[in-house]
């Protein structure tokens, strides 16, 4: 293991705005339960998916989506409040 500091920019909830050594740009780092329900709610799609039914397939797409939107939104305005730019073009 190499010992390296790692800046906290900001944090909401159960995310984290962090600065790696040597990166340009920082991570969004999430915390071990929510990164569990994340691949729940994936593998609750996946099966949904494969039994081929639509109306199966409908809530944990969406949750899904909420999920992913919400951690993109987050580390969108910590990286606004940390005065960051973002390491891809945001459409308007």
């Amino acid at each position: 293991m190499t010992d390296r500091i790692v800046q906290l920019l900001g944090s909401a909830g159960n995310l984290a705005l962090v600065q790696l050594p040597d990166r340009k740009y920082p991570a969004l780092s999430i915390q071990g339960d929510s990164l569990k329900c994340l691949q729940e709610t994936v593998e609750e799609l996946s099966g949904a998916i494969e039994s081929g039914d639509a109306e199966e397939v409908s809530y944990p797409l969406r949750e899904l989506v909420e999920q992913v939107a919400l951690m993109v939104a987050s580390y969108e305005e910590m990286s606004a409040r940390a005065e960051r730019g973002l390491p891809y073009f945001k459409a308007t």
